[in-house]
């Protein structure tokens, strides 16, 4: 019995451990996608061009402007008025130039950004543009190296586990390769002859779904994972049950074809 018990163990072990691999890099592919997007989110809420110009800016025609502010310099104004008594502010006042805000719909890339600035300053009427261009280039690259990075990762596991999911079903394919010839000459479709594998693949199928609710859901409630969110200060939404299902249906899918 014990020898049966890893026999089974062993025919279910590789097979599973390979579906594993593949939902949980495509899982950590889809969550670090949301966070990504998510931070860039909030990054382009909060980020913005200054632009100083001589005269009113009313629009801006760029396609990835989303609205442009003006600075209200009053206040500044006021407070130098209280420290320059005997100056006169009205003339200040009239020398001064129209500062702007400028947000953006989207997060720009650094190339979007330096043309951004180039065809600003284009305008003879627009002094100068402040984009901060090198802490949001490093901040882009970031995102741009995490999101890449999680993406070559789910394509080596991938890659890797369906080489082994294949190896495997090639082996259990050799060990019932009598049976399924026995059958062949009695004429059995080939649905029919392969029933014991796609039984197994389908068992392998479910059991890779429960591995990966009890992974996922280990993941999603430990410390490390909402102190990361914390502190990048976002939220996001994994809809466990819609991956699972596809995660289902992928490791159905997979191992039919294989």
């Amino acid at each position: 019995k014990e020898k049966n018990f890893m026999k089974s163990l062993k025919n279910h072990i590789f097979l599973t451990f390979a579906l594993v691999s593949i939902f949980f890099s495509i899982e950590i592919y889809l969550i670090f996608n949301k966070i990504v997007d998510k931070y860039e989110d909030k990054i382009v809420k909060n980020y913005s061009v200054l632009v100083v110009s001589k005269t009113e800016i009313k629009t801006l025609n760029l396609g990835n402007v989303l609205k442009i502010e003006q600075i209200d310099i009053k206040d500044n104004v006021s407070h130098l008025k209280e420290q320059l008594k005997n100056f006169d502010i009205s003339k200040l006042q009239h020398s001064l130039p129209y500062f702007y805000r400028v947000y953006f719909k989207k997060f720009p890339t650094p190339s979007e950004l330096k043309s951004f600035e180039t065809e600003l300053l284009s305008n003879k009427n627009i002094v100068r543009v402040e984009s901060f261009r090198v802490n949001q280039n490093q901040i882009y690259n970031l995102l741009f190296m995490i999101e890449n990075m999680s993406i070559v990762f789910m394509a080596i596991i991938t890659i890797i586990a369906t080489l082994l999911m294949v190896k495997q079903l090639e082996v259990w394919r050799l060990e019932h390769s009598e049976r399924m010839y026995i059958m062949k000459l009695f004429g059995a479709p080939f649905g029919l002859r392969s029933a014991v594998l796609l039984k197994l693949a389908i068992f392998d199928s479910f059991l890779s779904i429960i591995f990966m609710f009890g992974i996922i859901e280990y993941i999603l409630n430990s410390g490390f994972y909402k102190q990361l969110l914390y502190q990048i200060g976002i939220d996001i939404d994994v809809n466990l049950f819609l991956d699972l299902s596809i995660f289902l249906c992928l490791g159905l899918f997979l191992s039919f074809i294989s």
